[in-house]
């Protein structure tokens, strides 16, 4: 008996995990770190450099809590992005 493998229409590179971290990663910790040669001082000033790493758990724990929330059903996925991301930079705060 054959078995044809069904093959799906390919998706776009927006919806990927992969893509969706890396973008999150820039907008929420590189782009405001690189940000800082803009105002006086340095960027590699141990609170730019602590708070650069800060981010950086705070976007990965947001994303973690994300991908583990929204596969619930009934789970929108637009409704967990705000509480993922403040239990995130919360835990990081705490």
């Amino acid at each position: 008996m054959r078995y044809d493998r069904v093959t799906s229409a390919p998706t776009s590179i927006l919806v990927r995990k992969r893509f969706q971290f890396a973008g999150a990663l820039l907008i929420g910790a590189v782009l405001p770190w690189l940000s800082r040669w803009l105002l006086p001082g340095s960027m590699f000033e141990p609170a730019s450099l602590n708070t650069f790493e800060a981010n950086a758990v705070a976007v990965a724990i947001a994303f973690w809590t994300r991908l583990s929330i929204e596969t619930y059903p009934g789970i929108r996925r637009s409704s967990v992005i705000l509480p993922a991301a403040l239990t995130g930079h919360g835990l990081t705060v705490v």
